[in-house]
């Protein structure tokens, strides 16, 4: 109710569209965008059209525990041909306490960027991915494109073309 308040209001102001700037409060997306008199424009739509674009069929998600347990991203992807795989529940534990306790405030290990990549290398050892979505915009604080042998998908990156791509219309 709070966000679409705030569609409201913003396109009472003006606004053309809205964005949520982060992946986690996706998971009320659909519901907000029902209520908003402006189009939203979707990190995660964005990502699977780029995941589409891209001929990937498998991807490691990696994000806050709250983003690799519920369903709103497979939702997005489901009937995309791309199957979405997540890490252990040990593993989105690790990475749920160090992207709170350590990336969010700046602090970057690489002790923690190691397991990270040993994380991700597990994931491709049992599900053989063709690549990992940062699914949450903090994740390229740590992780970079040439540290993933596969594709890399910067969520945040992705969305901001899908922006400007809509600002230039």
């Amino acid at each position: 109710d709070v966000l679409s308040k705030k569609c409201e209001n913003l396109s009472h102001s003006g606004a053309e569209f809205v964005v949520m700037a982060s992946n986690t409060p996706h998971k009320v997306f659909k519901a907000v965008n029902e209520f908003c008199p402006v189009p939203m424009i979707s990190i995660i739509e964005a990502t699977k059209a780029e995941a589409v674009r891209r001929n990937v069929k498998k991807l490691c998600l990696l994000g806050t525990p709250f983003t690799m347990t519920e369903t709103f991203y497979q939702d997005v992807f489901d009937g995309s041909g791309i199957e979405l795989v997540v890490p252990s529940s040990a593993d989105q534990a690790f990475i749920g306490k160090t992207l709170f306790e350590e990336i969010e405030l700046g602090i970057i290990n690489e002790s923690t960027k190691k397991e990270y990549l040993n994380i991700i290398a597990r994931v491709d050892e049992a599900n053989r991915i063709d690549g990992v979505i940062m699914g949450c915009t903090e994740l390229p604080m740590i992780l970079k494109p040439e540290d993933i042998a596969g594709e890399y998908f910067d969520t945040l990156k992705i969305h901001v073309k899908e922006i400007v791509r809509e600002c230039k219309k």
